[in-house]
């Protein structure tokens, strides 16, 4: 009986000590295709890498801490690692297959819009923000577009539409979560980091956002000069 208890905990003992080296030897790849990737500006397996940042992004904040790296560096790193992990798919999916997802503190505070239990707020087009104009262009290339408040919509949003393909804007754990979302359904997601954080007229870069919009569309479809 001890001979067999014996071998049994000395397995287990094994095996936790390879399991600790499996979980070193990816943190270590993980660093070295991080500091890799930063360097020349370049993504090294994106699935992979974005895998590892997912599963050890605490890790990776002490890291940039002890090296007194702004957290930013690594949030903008992590969106864009996401985005270029799903970006061929994503081009792949026509626009009448595709939504947006933006965050209500894009809005004006004078906003008169209301909230809809099923749609998220339904622009007005009462010009006191940018996100009219925003809309107006993206459902004339085919997508749909919802402002919701939050990450509870999103889901059901996607429940809903059944999208191929989102991109969605946020603050940085919003836009990771929504993110996710998006993977598990297998829906190819890009993501747009707000320039500000906040829940009142926050800011977001157009000019990136309308990059996304037009991912995979040709010029005469996206009616350019």
């Amino acid at each position: 009986m001890l001979s067999f208890e014996s071998s049994f905990y000395e397995i287990i003992g094994i095996l936790a000590v390879a399991l600790i080296i499996i979980l070193i030897l990816l943190i270590a790849v993980g660093l070295v295709q991080l500091a890799i990737s930063i360097r020349i500006n370049k993504f090294i397996f994106p699935r992979f890498q974005s895998f590892i940042l997912d599963s050890f992004y605490s890790f990776f904040e002490s890291v940039f801490n002890i090296f007194n790296m702004h957290p930013d560096i690594l949030e903008e790193f992590n969106i864009k690692l996401k985005n270029q992990a799903s970006l061929e798919e994503f081009m792949k999916v026509p626009p009448s297959k595709r939504i947006v997802v933006l965050p209500q503190c894009l809005r004006s505070i004078n906003c008169p819009a209301r909230l809809s239990a099923r749609d998220g707020i339904k622009c007005l087009e009462c010009g006191k923000c940018k996100i009219m104009e925003f809309v107006s262009k993206a459902e004339e290339l085919g997508y749909k577009v919802f402002v919701v408040p939050g990450g509870t919509f999103v889901k059901r949003i996607i429940i809903k539409e059944r999208p191929k393909a989102v991109i969605g804007v946020g603050c940085f754990p919003d836009l990771v979560e929504g993110m996710k979302i998006a993977a598990r359904a297998r829906i190819a997601a890009q993501g747009v980091l707000l320039e500000t954080s906040g829940c009142i007229e926050t800011i977001v870069d157009w000019n990136k956002l309308y990059d996304k919009l037009y991912l995979g569309l040709n010029r005469e479809f996206r009616g350019d000069p």
